[in-house]
């Protein structure tokens, strides 16, 4: 107790704090000289700081701790500190790839989080290994990879007659060692001490389901957590030049790559099986898109005990099937005629090309019994593309009976006899977040008080409908319109409402078409004019052609463009718009961080992140807003109301992000969101206020 202390335990105690500090002194005298340390001669020595001077009387008990690191030094030795400094530059990782070459210290602590999450082409794989295999331990820290076909990829994109004008670039190729290198970073990953293996995601096509199988077979254990498999149509007769009438040779394809794909699927649930795990979530199939329609079923002929156990297991089936042929009514029938216990998302596309009434009621009957038995889906598309009008005897069929109490996205088109059968639907289903219509004849069945009350984005094929759904009531916050090049003039007039109905739009996403930039600038200067969209954080904006008709532009056009563009958001939405993205078919890559602060005068004030995506080269380049080092320049305006332009060195910049910029994998299934249909965007706004994706 501090009341009995003696002067004894004071002495003591000064005793062993001399010790501590190293003193190497006996004397307990009340005063104490240090020593003078002479000069260091040396790096070793001079690195050494001098302890501070304790000037404290002898009888105090405070501690001055000596001064021996600057404050950064501490800051880092500090893990919790340093963590949560990365766990903030996470999202955007440039500044982890800068921290990681700043010293040996530094790169050791940052590069785990940098290898957390892999993204990677196979073809990369050789130079994933040389990483890991320079940095001891670091493959330990690897959490998600996902692990795709870039050949397959290529091949899998559809046709784009846009493409076609602007050409595409060379089709990437496998090494002589591709495949054995992919193997052998399989092997790598799996031998690592580490006992839970990391989430795996698939994307493979099927000329290569064979190869795959090999070398998964070398690293079984990498699949107790694999979380999706994705078999793409990778067939175009382009792959196969000196091959004569490419499609008949692939007329029997199915056969092979059902057994081939059998053998996968079997691998992974024996697995997953033999240590009770339950991670494979999705399972996404693309039917080859084949001409012919004398051809074997294009769809996955499994087995039933294969089937069954993959259905008990599956939450998103995803089919694309092509152009479905009477071939397909069987393989069709089987894979729907089982039950999907777990199944939450059902995704189906196809062009149904078949003559016979029979055939194509027998079709729509399948599915129509499918949606009665799961009628726990939180999602579900049905695009269905008939090439006969549709005069199907399906009168005994009630709509009111496809009820999803939790379905949240839905899409279905060529589905319904009529527009009441969608009108029956629709208000059937209350609890809709996002929709997608093909059309006003959808339109016309949902803008209903019953199916809007919940509804927080719409995509349209045509602008005549957003009218009748603000109208309505719906609280919209996304808006996404593909339109003509003929309605691209009069999208205003069709946005022109009451500002009450327009005030909770926070994303507008358009694709307008063939139009050109030139174009687009003067539509972009009509549309946001407006005043509507006092919220709006988010725009997004596709277009096809350049200044020179069927010409690509050079890197200093498309720098051009983008400035324009972000000249006229500043004018109009420059307080509140934080990302832009720009989908340009005629573009070309920007050039340099350097080179675009030269050309770019005026960066929206609230913009924090820009995209530019270039389907031409099936690339995207993303950039953050940066401010220059002590500066932030604002814009400001003349009394004349032009914009005053600033030096380059006093303008906000465009900064380029990596790669691997922002996480797109839930942390707790390890399922990739990179593949939907708004991966484009950065925020998500089916919450009441919007937030960054993947934050």
């Amino acid at each position: 107790m501090v009341e009995n202390w003696t002067e004894e335990n004071e002495k003591q105690a000064r005793i062993s704090w001399n010790q501590r500090e190293g003193d190497g002194s006996s004397d307990d005298s009340d005063e104490r000289v240090p020593s003078r340390r002479p000069a260091a001669s040396n790096d070793e020595e001079s690195r050494i700081i001098k302890r501070a001077r304790i000037d404290a009387p002898p009888t105090s008990m405070v501690r001055v701790n000596p001064v021996s690191t600057t404050a950064a030094h501490r800051f880092i030795n500090t893990a919790e500190l340093f963590s949560h400094l990365l766990e903030y530059l996470d999202f955007d990782k440039i500044d982890l790839v800068t921290l990681s070459a700043v010293s040996k210290q530094i790169r050791t602590m940052v590069l785990p989080r940098l290898v957390r999450v892999v993204n990677l082409p196979i073809t990369k794989a050789l130079d994933l290994m040389k990483l890991l295999r320079a940095n001891a331990g670091l493959v330990e820290h690897i959490r998600y990879m996902r692990l795709w076909d870039p050949v397959a990829r290529h091949y899998a994109q559809p046709d784009d007659p846009y493409l076609a004008v602007f050409g595409t670039e060379p089709a990437p190729h496998f090494g002589r060692d591709t495949w054995s290198h992919f193997g052998d970073l399989l092997l790598m990953v799996q031998q690592r001490h580490t006992k839970e293996m990391p989430h795996v995601a698939l994307a493979f096509g099927q000329m290569n389901v064979f190869d795959l199988h090999t070398q998964l077979q070398r690293a079984p254990r990498l699949l107790e957590r694999l979380s999706e498999l994705r078999i793409l149509s990778d067939f175009k007769s382009s792959r196969y030049p000196i091959v004569f009438d490419a499609e008949s040779a692939f007329r029997r394809h199915g056969r092979a790559m059902s057994e081939e794909l059998s053998d996968c699927l079997r691998m992974i649930l024996d697995v997953q099986d033999s240590i009770g795990s339950d991670t494979f979530h999705t399972f996404d199939f693309e039917g080859l898109k084949l001409g012919t329609t004398k051809r074997d079923s294009v769809l996955p002929a499994l087995g039933p005990r294969l089937l069954k156990r993959l259905s008990q297991r599956i939450r998103g089936l995803y089919i694309d099937v092509g152009r479905f042929t009477r071939s397909d009514i069987e393989t069709f029938t089987v894979l729907l005629s089982v039950p999907w216990p777990k199944l939450q998302h059902f995704d189906v596309g196809m062009g149904i090309q078949l003559e016979d009434i029979q055939g194509r009621e027998s079709v729509k009957m399948i599915l129509l019994d499918f949606l009665c038995r799961h009628s726990n889906l939180v999602g579900l598309i049905l695009a269905l593309n008939d090439t006969v009008e549709d005069d199907l005897d399906m009168e005994s069929f009630d709509p009111a009976k496809l009820s999803f109490p939790h379905l949240e996205v839905c899409l279905v088109w060529g589905f319904w006899r009529d527009q009441a059968a969608a009108l029956t639907f629709a208000r059937e289903q209350r609890s809709i977040q996002e929709l997608t219509l093909e059309s006003d004849y959808g339109a016309n069945a949902f803008a209903n008080v019953e199916a809007v009350r919940s509804l927080r984005t719409v995509r349209f094929n045509r602008s005549t409908g957003i009218k009748k759904f603000l109208s309505a009531g719906a609280p919209l916050a996304h808006i996404q319109l593909k339109v003509d090049w003929k309605d691209a003039t009069i999208i205003p007039e069709y946005l022109r409402l009451d500002a009450h109905l327009t005030s909770s739009i926070t994303c507008l996403d358009f694709d307008f078409g063939s139009i050109t930039s030139l174009e687009l600038i003067c539509r972009l200067k009509l549309l946001l004019g407006l005043g509507m969209f006092p919220k709006l954080v988010e725009l997004g904006l596709a277009f096809r052609s350049g200044e020179r008709p069927n010409l690509r532009d050079s890197s200093t056009l498309s720098a051009r463009t983008l400035r324009d563009i972000l000249e006229v958001l500043s004018h109009h939405h420059g307080t509140t718009l934080q990302s832009l993205s720009v989908g340009y078919h005629a573009a070309v890559e920007l050039p340099s961080d350097k080179d675009l602060l030269n050309v770019i005068t005026d960066i929206p004030l609230a913009l924090r992140y820009v995209s530019w995506q270039i389907p031409f080269s099936d690339t995207t380049q993303y950039f953050r807003v940066w401010p220059t080092p002590g500066q932030l320049a604002l814009r400001s305006a003349s009394p004349s109301g032009s914009l005053m332009i600033l030096p380059p060195q006093e303008r906000r910049r465009l900064q380029r992000l990596p790669a691997s910029f922002r996480p797109m994998v839930d942390p707790a299934t390890g399922v990739w969101h990179n593949l939907d249909v708004d991966s484009h965007l950065f925020f998500d706004h089916t919450k009441s206020s919007p937030c960054l994706k993947y934050s």
